[in-house]
């Protein structure tokens, strides 16, 4: 598992399905005290420890296929 650093994202973020990564926005790195990053970091890992890219992306294919038996009407 890697941590990145990115003038791109505005949040920190974990991401990644084979390789995860957490990426730290600049700002943060520069802002914010150690504790609090150190914080945000076990934050993000229970991110990838959890497997919540996973999870979402089930979630979604799973209402992807099953589409069609929603009810309407509610």
């Amino acid at each position: 598992m890697a941590i990145c650093r990115s003038a791109d994202t505005r949040v920190p973020t974990a991401i990644g399905f084979f390789k995860p990564i957490v990426v730290i926005p600049e700002w943060a790195l520069q802002e914010l005290p150690a504790e609090e990053l150190k914080i945000i970091l076990l934050h993000e890992f229970a991110h990838l420890g959890r497997w919540d890219d996973w999870t979402n992306l089930a979630q979604k294919l799973v209402r992807t296929i099953f589409f069609s038996t929603r009810r309407f009407g509610d």
